[in-house]
């Protein structure tokens, strides 16, 4: 993963992310905004990776999920340019707590009619999870044709075919309802089985080592991680 502060990177330059104006550019808002957090090491205290051992535990809504630690983007994913950012009420960003610098700049990057709703939430956790369940809408076969076209040969990392994937699994989540979900044994096959021909005998034994019941999709996506980091490495020798 990389190191936010090698970056420097400021976490309050939102120029080029997209504005967040309703269901139809949700998931391209989501997808920059959360790169962004993450190379500014702000991401943790949106998902509730980051919580204080003093502090209360943080409720999770039903249906809204975080991504896991091992999956991480390493690159801003590139969106429109945009300078006419309307930062009217904004918080002054002088020196502030993680919370108060990853809120403000969530709040950003939100129209100002969906900034007037989220204002009054206390959290950058409350504001992610309000807006997620707002303006996320999935349709009924989204996710699964989502997740038959994606293909570890078109993304740039393990990491990036990961979050994907999970991306699409979570749609298939979403439209079969809050009391049902996707098979954890699933869910690892359809990480496997668009990886190409290049993982073939990275796959013959990972059948002999693991049981597909009782491997969860995080150790899994870590196996993968270190598998592409050893190719990588041997390449360069």
């Amino acid at each position: 993963m990389l190191n936010p502060k090698m970056l420097e990177t400021n976490p309050f330059d939102t120029t080029g992310l997209p504005d967040l104006a309703g269901p139809d550019t949700y998931e391209t808002w989501c997808e920059a905004l959360q790169a962004h957090l993450q190379l500014t090491g702000l991401w943790g205290v949106v998902s509730g990776d980051n919580v204080k051992p003093s502090s209360p535990p943080l409720q999770t809504l039903p249906g809204v999920k975080t991504t896991p630690r091992s999956i991480q983007l390493q690159l801003r994913p590139s969106t429109p340019f945009r300078n006419d950012r309307d930062t009217q009420g904004i918080l002054k960003t002088e020196i502030q707590s993680p919370e108060n610098k990853a809120k403000t700049v969530i709040l950003k990057t939100l129209s100002r009619e969906i900034r007037l709703e989220a204002m009054g939430l206390q959290s950058p956790k409350e504001i992610w999870d309000f807006l997620d369940r707002k303006y996320y809408q999935v349709h009924p076969l989204d996710g699964l044709q989502a997740a038959k076209n994606i293909f570890y040969d078109d993304c740039c990392s393990v990491q990036n075919y990961a979050l994907r994937m999970m991306r699409a699994l979570d749609k298939i989540d979403r439209s079969i309802g809050p009391t049902a979900c996707v098979p954890e044994p699933m869910k690892v096959q359809y990480l496997l089985c668009n990886l190409g021909h290049t993982w073939t005998a990275f796959l013959a034994s990972f059948w002999v080592k693991n049981d597909i019941r009782n491997v969860s999709f995080e150790k899994v996506v870590e196996e993968l991680i270190q598998e592409e980091m050893a190719r990588r490495a041997g390449q360069r020798v």
